[in-house]
């Protein structure tokens, strides 16, 4: 018996096959280079407050996370500098690996001669930076979403916190792209003082799970809300069990960096 197939046929077939390969490469994605530490849950979310921001607006592009801590001003790691172009909010949800861009109202320029960032090595990475205006509504972001209050205090061992990003990891087919948070707690933190040619370090590690995407989230300390660093390094896939970051407190260059931003829009 002789089975003829059309091309629009054939061109189904093949679509259905590649997404089944897409969502079985997810699996690996989420047990191995998911940076995974003993708590591997991860749970959507909608944190206004907290942007994907990108080099283009192209939907195959990589992305980092980034945090609104005033009307315009932000916050992300510093080796995330390559994406200081535009800025997310209000993310829809995408189908497999493909991004779905955010409207234009959601949609903002980011105004890269104000950032001010460093690409050091844990507790030593980080980025502040401005927002303009958008060009629909002519607001400031935070006067739209809202803004998260840092803390300059340095957390205890075992304090519960949470890392809230862009993480690339699959909940379900359109939940690849979203807005994750990971639970944890503080597994240690560090503080070197900085000498001449030595750099000031203030680290935190934990043991929440983060992937490729999450990097220049909040460190949210769940007590009472506020941010007391930004997720930089994910270190569970090398057998070390905590994942790190920078801390506000401590860190002269980063604070500066926050302060001389906030001064800004006065």
């Amino acid at each position: 018996m002789r089975v003829i197939i059309n091309n629009e046929l054939l061109v189904a077939i093949l679509k259905r096959s590649i997404l089944l390969l897409i969502l079985q490469a997810s699996l690996l994605i989420n047990s191995s280079l998911a940076s995974r530490c003993e708590r591997g849950d991860r749970e959507l979310t909608q944190r206004s407050e907290i942007m994907r921001i990108r080099s283009t607006l192209n939907e195959k592009d990589s992305s980092c996370t980034a945090f609104l801590i005033s009307k315009s001003c932000a916050v992300t790691a510093g080796h995330c500098s390559d994406h200081f172009e535009w800025a997310e909010f209000n993310l829809p949800a995408s189908y497999g690996d493909e991004i779905t861009n955010s409207s234009a109202e959601d949609t903002y320029r980011v105004r890269k001669k104000t950032a001010n960032y460093n690409f050091g090595q844990t507790g030593d990475d980080y980025a502040v930076f401005k927002l303009e205006k958008n060009q629909v509504t002519g607001l400031y972001p935070g006067e739209v979403y809202g803004y998260l209050e840092i803390s300059h205090s340095r957390p205890l061992k075992g304090e519960s916190i949470q890392i809230i990003g862009y993480g690339l990891s699959f909940q379900d087919e359109h939940s690849y792209l979203s807005q994750k948070s990971s639970y944890g707690n503080v597994t240690s933190s560090d503080y070197r003082r900085g000498y001449p040619f030595i750099a000031n370090l203030s680290s935190v590690t934990y043991d929440a799970t983060t992937s490729g995407g999450d990097s220049g989230a909040p460190i949210i300390r769940n007590s009472d809300g506020r941010v007391i660093g930004v997720h930089t390094k994910g270190m569970c896939y090398f057998g070390a069990r905590r994942n790190g970051g920078t801390l506000f407190k401590d860190h002269k260059k980063f604070t500066k960096a926050v302060e001389s931003c906030l001064e800004s829009e006065h």
